[in-house]
């Protein structure tokens, strides 16, 4: 079966040092794993919506559905699974949850990914925005 992969119309490919070259940039399959389960928590929209929401800094969940739109109980399972992959923390303050990003990463991600798409300019820069934190009780 392996020779019906490496062969192919531009004839056969062989064992070398392109090959040896490629090998030494793939990570292993448990790194590669774990790098997907990573990108998931930015394979939604409504994800790369909240993230960008907490870019700012630490946020709780009522003000997050007003901001986005959306109910507590829908921004709450998607912050649960951002906790679950590492992207995202939460902290008690009184009766509120705050989340915040956990990842440093995560910014420049969002960034990378607005980019990408030549949506840079509507970026605020996490830097000069604010925390989001209300002390409520």
């Amino acid at each position: 079966m392996l020779r019906q992969y490496t062969t192919g119309s531009y004839g056969p490919h062989q064992e070398g040092p392109v090959i040896a070259e490629i090998r030494t940039h793939l990570p292993d399959d448990e790194a590669s794993s774990r790098m997907a389960l990573l990108a998931s928590g930015f394979a939604d929209p409504g994800r790369i919506r909240l993230l960008s929401a907490l870019a700012g800094g630490a946020v709780c969940v009522g003000d997050l559905a007003l901001a986005l739109s959306v109910s507590q109980s829908s921004v709450s399972h998607q912050l649960r699974l951002l906790r679950s992959v590492g992207i995202v923390s939460s902290e008690r303050r009184g009766r509120h949850i705050y989340y915040s990003l956990a990842w440093p990463g995560a910014v420049k991600v969002l960034r990378e990914l607005l980019g990408a798409i030549g949506g840079s300019e509507r970026w605020q820069d996490p830097a000069t925005a604010g925390d989001h934190t209300q002390e409520e009780e």
